[in-house]
């Protein structure tokens, strides 16, 4: 069967006009399209038909609302998957017509629901880049400074157990604050130091637990795990602080105070500023140190004790 798959590039040219191109993937250009490091793509999967036109106008119709901060973004149609099975494996493409598909590096994500205007461009917003960062235990307070730092930013983490974080719920969050405050997400089965240390906390809390931190000060979310009820608690909070304290004080625990990191070698960590592998391997290097002293410390009372006697 013959594949024909159709490109719409969309290159920005100012804020009133855009050229539309229609261009053929061949075998040539395929592999970007398979790689880890594919540009931000959406594809349109289904038969020849009027797809290509219909697309045309659809994403015509978005670029007034979105070309300010787009950055250049890619539009395939796939008519069949058959000639590239490996392109169809790793789009995970289905039997269902008229089927968008976002692909960015690995990423790869599909359109639910019905296609309106706001809805995708809220599903590309979510999509074309990473709005949550993964902190450790070794990174956790050089990037946030939630404790060591005169906090000149705000950050709402949510703590997780492995199969328990809402990726894309959190990262339209993300999107919907993007300006307001930075977001981030915690692996507590990774990270035993972090688990240790927001204990008081979490002990008391069903993962995944989501809290904001502002000024060395910890506001637990007890709302429901919506990307809207996210972004208006945090809005509210920044348009109407007042009504916010009243609403805490009312229905939530008093804020907390950042716990200050609690192990040597952590809070040697916490300061340093160096990659990761290196922070791994100092912090191996000081516990090492740290355990030698206490051995030769307890040798130390071992023979002044059998002096005494």
């Amino acid at each position: 069967m013959n594949f024909c798959v159709f490109v719409l590039v969309i290159q920005l040219l100012g804020f009133s006009s855009a050229l539309i191109t229609l261009t053929e993937i061949t075998s040539d250009n395929v592999d970007t399209f398979l790689s880890n490091n594919c540009p931000p793509s959406l594809i349109l999967s289904g038969p020849p038909s009027d797809l290509a036109t219909r697309a045309e106008e659809f994403i015509g119709s978005l670029i007034p609302s979105i070309m300010e901060e787009l950055p250049q973004l890619s539009f395939y149609r796939l008519a069949n998957g058959d000639q590239f099975p490996e392109l169809s494996a790793v789009l995970k493409l289905s039997a269902v017509p008229d089927e968008f598909i976002f692909k960015r590096n690995s990423l790869v994500k599909k359109f639910r629901g019905k296609l309106g205007r706001s809805a995708f461009i809220t599903f590309i917003w979510n999509n074309i880049e990473d709005y949550v960062i993964d902190l450790s235990d070794t990174n956790f307070e050089k990037i946030t400074g939630v404790y060591t730092w005169d906090q000149q930013s705000d950050w709402l983490i949510q703590f997780h157990a492995k199969r328990a974080y809402t990726k894309d719920l959190f990262n339209e969050v993300g999107y919907r604050l993007k300006g307001f405050t930075n977001l981030a997400r915690v692996n507590v089965t990774n990270c035993p130091y972090l688990e240790d240390r927001f204990s008081p906390l979490l002990d008391n809390l069903t993962l995944p637990a989501t809290l904001f931190f502002r000024n060395r000060t910890i506001y637990i979310y007890n709302g429901k795990l919506i990307a809207s009820n996210f972004a208006e608690y945090l809005r509210d909070f920044f348009y109407n602080p007042k009504r916010y304290h009243k609403m805490m004080y009312k229905t939530g625990p008093t804020p907390y105070h950042v716990p200050a990191p609690v192990r040597t070698y952590y809070t040697i960590l916490d300061y340093l500023v160096l990659p990761e592998v290196y922070n791994t391997l100092l912090m191996i290097i000081i516990a090492i140190i740290i355990s030698a002293v206490r051995i030769k410390l307890k040798r130390l009372e071992a023979e002044g004790s059998k002096k005494e006697e």
